[in-house]
């Protein structure tokens, strides 16, 4: 809090989260086999977003944090696919919750998140390590954050965790929320 002459007031508090991209008390053993790798390895920019119960009024807030995945920092003797994510943190100021990750990008990096105005369109610049162009990808910020919510690793019963942007089972899923990709090459900055 702050008062009435700009002081800050009352006392900090710190904590952390677990961003390993795992169910509560799964070991890394069985996170490090698993399909996806979930973890944010790198947090390389980070928006908030506040979501509105039409209903209700409440308020929820949204971190929502692109993952800056080196592939040479990964553990190379498993075969899960890695890369390049999106990941998003429920009430990142108060009972923090890591809700999971969007579909690793193989040999990419995500970086310099921005939200529309209107708070309909995520936009994250895109690196790709390989012969591939980089550029821009655009979400549907609702749907994200929908998906998020209704497949969050905590209603997930299972230690094979899925992005929270597909749906199904280990070895049969379908990707639910795809961003688009403009081809623009490596871009400095979004605002």
């Amino acid at each position: 809090m702050v008062d009435g002459d700009g002081h800050f007031t009352g006392s900090p508090a710190i904590n952390s989260l677990d961003l390993a991209g795992q169910v509560a008390g799964q070991n890394t053993s069985a996170r490090l086999n698993n399909q996806y790798q979930l973890n944010l390895q790198r947090a390389q920019g980070t928006v908030f977003h506040t979501v509105t119960d039409p209903v209700t009024g409440a308020k929820t807030e949204y971190a929502l944090v692109a993952d800056y995945h080196l592939g040479f920092l990964e553990n190379s003797r498993f075969s899960a696919q890695s890369g390049g994510k999106l990941g998003i943190i429920k009430d990142p100021f108060g009972t923090a919750e890591y809700l999971g990750s969007t579909t690793p990008i193989v040999s990419a990096s995500l970086k310099d998140l921005s939200i529309s105005p209107d708070g309909q369109t995520l936009w994250g610049s895109l690196v790709y390590w390989e012969n591939l162009p980089s550029g821009v990808l655009s979400w549907n910020l609702p749907q994200l954050i929908t998906a998020a919510e209704a497949n969050s690793l905590s209603h997930q019963a299972t230690t094979r965790t899925l992005p929270f942007d597909r749906t199904g089972t280990v070895g049969n899923t379908m990707q639910t929320v795809v961003p688009a990709k403009s081809d623009y090459g490596y871009v400095f900055g979004i605002k």
